[in-house]
Formats: structure tokens, sequence, C-alpha cells
């Protein structure tokens, strides 16, 4: 099911990224995995991806673009409009749940990731859901 889909993920974190390609590759078996270790030139980056993604996952604290101006970015561009985005954080809050679903997100998953529980927010998400998954 995950190897169909392309995806993207936006964070500077370097053991993050490691992470994150972990469970992805080795647990989910993804092939189609891009990663951008900041958001410098984002729109052009985007542009120049081999394939839209079906799924974006971003960090919030992000330089020199926020998750927030990224959404913005992914949003103002046809071909990704319609693109799930997803923000993975630390330290999610309620409230900044709210705000991320009022922003446009299509939904948020906490950090630290779990091998075990990651794949079915995932799942969720390809099959259209909004993931709200803070705790």
């Amino acid at each position: 099911m995950f190897n169909r889909h392309c995806y993207l993920y936006v964070d500077d974190d370097a053991l993050s990224r490691e992470i994150l390609h972990m469970i992805m590759q080795v647990v989910m078996g993804v092939e189609r995995l891009q990663m951008f270790e900041n958001s410098v030139a984002f729109a052009e980056r985007l542009r120049a991806l081999p394939s839209p993604p079906d799924v974006i996952l971003m960090d919030l604290h992000v330089q020199p673009l926020n998750g927030f101006a990224m959404l913005q970015v992914i949003r103002s561009l046809p071909q990704f409009a319609s693109v799930r985005v997803i923000a993975l954080t630390v330290f999610v809050t309620n409230e900044e749940a709210a705000q991320l679903r009022a922003s446009g997100f299509d939904g948020v998953i906490a950090k630290p990731l779990s091998a075990t529980t990651f794949p079915t927010l995932i799942q969720r998400v390809l099959q259209g859901e909004s993931v709200w998954h803070v705790a």
C-alpha cells in the first residue's frame, strides 16, 4: 500500500530525517521518499521534484520558511494544491492542533515517531482522513 505513493519530508534535524527514513523504508517499504533539510528555495525545489508527492510531512520549525509559510507555498501551486500536508512536530497541544487545522494542514503527528503507530497513521492519511495525533 505505502509503496505506490510518493512522499516528501522537510526537516532541518538530521536525526529526525534518519528516523523517518528508517521507519518509512525499513518498516513500511517506501521507495519514493524525498527529503529537504531546509526550506531554502522551497517553491523551486518542489517544482523540481520528479513527481508531486502524495503526502508532504514537515517539521514546523524549519528555516528560512517555517511550516506555516511552506504550507502557503504548497497551496499556492496548482499542481500541489491537493497534496496532503501533515505537520510532524514536538510538543503539540490541543490549541496548536487547532491552529494547524485552521491554517489548512491535513493533520499533525507528534514526535517522537513510533514505528508501530506511524504506519497506521499514514495509511489513514492516504485514505483521505485528517489525522490529529497529539499524544
